[in-house]
């Protein structure tokens, strides 16, 4: 259950959010599949609905398949095709067309090698008009795609071309998929291209780069509209950094990863903010002690959502993790979600004012893992001294029924006290309300952890005795 908290500071200060059931959207969870491995990996929102990309092995001709579902907007799906023949076939990324979508992945039944770069056209009703592989005797994949006026760019790997073991490919086509160039970049290490999004006359193009000899550095590309590189920047240290996704924003990129050279855990989910020339302008990491990363990143107000999973809290394996920041990459609050097994979110679309992610769940659903659909509306916490006298925290149902049991837990960590509590709210109606009072008493600076539920927020505060004021 999701629901909304308010606790009170001072007026200026004041953060908007909301988080509560989409009980009238999007289904909160749930899954499409059947008894062998599904997954979805790309999402699409429309007028009337949702488009969902991946790969299953419960249907289909081969051992995998791409997959393409259609779905309503109440999440009932109206149609779903599969795409390949007796091998392995996988799509990951999805771009839209004016006819149609444009769906990239590799696949083991066509082309030259182990595994071919793989690009698809349909039509707006998922029928294909076209399907293309790209490569040579060894392992191409493709990860991610955009389409252009000028044709389609799809970046990934290759071991077929370039240096011995693989580099980092960007391949332009047409828009029948016929090949106009192809660039690959790296050294004698492997390189990944893990991104890929349209800037100006050229590309942007993120992933991971190896051939310095160390561990993967994260890596950030910028080439013109024909592949030739205007500069690249590598980010990273002694450990292990990955670009997983980016997003283009006015002036400059941010990326969403992992890292094993900075944070507190294994690996930590990783934002990286930089000017249009790559320089750092931000850097956080988000973790605990397990690995934990960031497959998704999409720009909201005065900030950025970040989605993918964490090992280091939560109910099983992994679990789904849904995290927002405000622009210097403060966390404003995080969302985790998920059963015994490993649940982990590859796709997320943050347009509007609710959070629509996909991608696979071993918890829950029909088989070994399911693709998986949830949905979280925008989640409205802000917090202010009420008279400067400790916090109060309103929590708000905008559920369609009454929810009983909701535990609730509030920890304040410095010089403070009490430092922690929890409760259980035993009844709120649907659209009813209640007010939790969190007493304090302390002196320096405040860290306020409220959980509600599902939702996580945090604040940051100075106490002075029993006076709290915006830190």
């Amino acid at each position: 259950m999701l629901l909304v908290g308010t606790a009170y500071a001072e007026p200026a200060r004041e953060v908007s959010h909301r988080a509560y059931d989409t009980a009238t959207a999007m289904p909160r969870n749930a899954t499409h599949g059947g008894p062998g491995h599904d997954n979805g990996w790309a999402i699409h929102p429309l007028e009337d609905g949702l488009l969902l990309a991946g790969w299953t092995a419960s249907t289909g001709q081969g051992s995998a398949d791409g997959w393409l579902l259609r779905l309503d907007k109440d999440g009932r799906e109206l149609w779903n095709k599969t795409y390949g023949g007796p091998g392995n076939d996988r799509i990951v990324a999805m771009s839209p067309t004016d006819d149609g979508y444009i769906l990239a992945g590799y696949t083991t039944s066509y082309g030259a090698g182990f595994t071919d770069l793989w690009l698809l056209h349909t039509d707006l009703e998922g029928n294909e008009r076209w399907n293309r592989t790209y490569g040579g005797r060894d392992h191409d994949n493709g990860w991610a795609v955009c389409t252009t006026d000028g044709g389609i760019a799809v970046t990934g790997f290759t071991a077929s071309y370039g240096a011995p073991n693989s580099n980092l490919w960007l391949l332009h086509t047409d828009s029948q998929g016929n090949e106009q160039w192809n660039v690959t970049y790296g050294g004698p290490g492997c390189e990944t291209g893990f991104a890929i999004e349209p800037v100006g006359d050229g590309y942007a193009v993120a992933g991971y780069y190896e051939s310095c000899g160390g561990p993967y550095d994260l890596w950030l590309l910028h080439t013109d509209g024909e592949g030739t590189m205007r500069w690249n920047r590598t980010y990273g240290g002694d450990g292990i950094e990955v670009a997983r996704d980016m997003a283009v924003l006015d002036g400059g990129f941010a990326l969403t990863g992992w890292t094993s050279t900075y944070g507190t855990g294994g690996t930590d989910a990783w934002l990286l903010v930089t000017d249009s020339q790559g320089e750092i302008m931000v850097s956080r990491t988000y973790g605990g002690p397990g690995h934990d990363g960031g497959f998704a990143i999409e720009p909201v107000k005065d900030g950025y959502a970040i989605a993918g999973w964490t090992a280091s809290y939560g109910a099983g394996g992994q679990d789904a993790w849904l995290l927002a920041t405000d622009r210097d990459g403060m966390m404003r609050w995080e969302y985790r979600t998920g059963g015994p097994g490993d649940d982990v979110i590859y796709g997320l679309d943050a347009a509007g004012s609710t959070f629509v992610m996909t991608g696979a769940t071993d918890s829950y659903g029909s088989g070994r893992d399911d693709l998986w659909l949830l949905s979280l509306d925008d989640p409205q916490l802000s917090i202010r001294p009420r008279g400067g006298l400790g916090l109060s925290v309103q929590v708000a149902s905008h559920a369609m029924e009454t929810r009983t049991d909701i535990p609730w837990t509030a920890s304040l960590d410095g010089r403070i006290i009490p430092g922690d509590m929890m409760g259980v709210i035993a009844e709120l109606p649907a659209g009813g309300r209640t007010t939790l009072a969190i007493p304090a008493f302390g002196f320096g600076p405040v860290t306020a952890t409220l959980t509600v539920g599902d939702v996580q927020h945090r604040a940051r505060f100075v106490s002075l005795g029993p006076f709290l004021l915006p830190g």
